[in-house]
């Protein structure tokens, strides 16, 4: 991911791991989607106007598949 964000940026080796490791905390802590992140994506997007229509969370997410990619998995960060 830094090397991406020098890529685009153009920013020194220093910067990049400056930011990444601040940005480290706001990683999710999991790949399943949480329907209240969901929810209050949707709301910003529908009250900034970004989008019009926010289709149900049901319809976008599927939170199985990515429970079970995470049985057995122990992240190391």
């Amino acid at each position: 991911a830094a090397k991406i964000l020098q890529k685009y940026t153009h920013i020194s080796d220093q910067a990049a791991t400056a930011v990444m490791q601040d940005l480290r905390s706001s990683y999710p802590s999991s790949p399943i989607v949480d329907q209240q992140a969901y929810n209050v994506t949707a709301s910003f997007a529908q009250d900034t106007g970004i989008a019009k229509k926010i289709p149900p969370f049901s319809s976008l997410v599927d939170t199985q598949i990515a429970a079970q990619a995470m049985q057995g998995f122990t992240p190391n960060v």
